[in-house]
């Protein structure tokens, strides 16, 4: 689930969406494992969170988001 404040315009709002959006899709057990150990670094936990697999799955969303804007012009 993601939530969004109501405060954000629609461009923060599109780039949170896909942000998550991206998250889910590059999601994978070797995080679930950070999150549960006590001795995760926040550093170490944020860059396995943004890693390659995150970075072309952002890619990925923001291309599926553009081609609907396209295709809605």
């Amino acid at each position: 689930m993601v939530l969004l404040n109501d405060g954000m315009g629609e461009p923060q709002a599109v780039e949170v969406l896909c942000h998550e959006w991206a998250h889910a899709l590059a999601w994978n057990f070797a995080i679930d494992r950070l999150i549960n150990a006590p001795d995760t670094d926040p550093v170490e936990f944020e860059r396995a969170c943004h890693d390659e697999a995150w970075g072309c799955a952002y890619s990925r969303v923001w291309r599926a988001y553009l081609d609907v804007i396209r295709e809605a012009v």
